[in-house]
């Protein structure tokens, strides 16, 4: 993983815990995957669903989580989901990150 890249999802780490909403729902960041680059987003409403364990057997009621990339596919910038997601001022830092890194690998 490249200098920026590590920079990205070191600043993604700092955001462990934000919450934000998107689409009028409440979500909490709870994880970061450095080799995709992804996050999880943990969605704070009341709909919880059932979590099985490894034999398939159903033991508790969780939220719902969603694995969003943190790249956009048609341009290099965040996903939308999360320019959505975070404070401006946050999707900005990120999306400076972001482009900085595209223009390293364009050399």
């Amino acid at each position: 993983m490249d200098t920026r890249s590590t920079e990205l999802v070191a600043a993604l780490r700092n955001q462990i815990g934000t919450h934000g909403r998107h689409e009028g729902r409440e979500f909490e960041l709870i994880e970061v995957l450095e080799h995709e680059p992804a996050v999880v987003l943990r969605d704070c409403g009341e709909r919880c669903s059932i979590q099985n364990d490894m034999h398939g057997e159903a033991h508790r009621m969780v939220h719902t989580t969603h694995t969003v990339p943190v790249l956009s596919e048609v341009s290099a910038s965040l996903h939308p989901v999360l320019t959505d997601f975070f404070p401006e001022a946050i999707v900005n830092a990120l999306n400076s990150l972001v482009q900085n890194n595209e223009s390293n690998h364009a050399d």
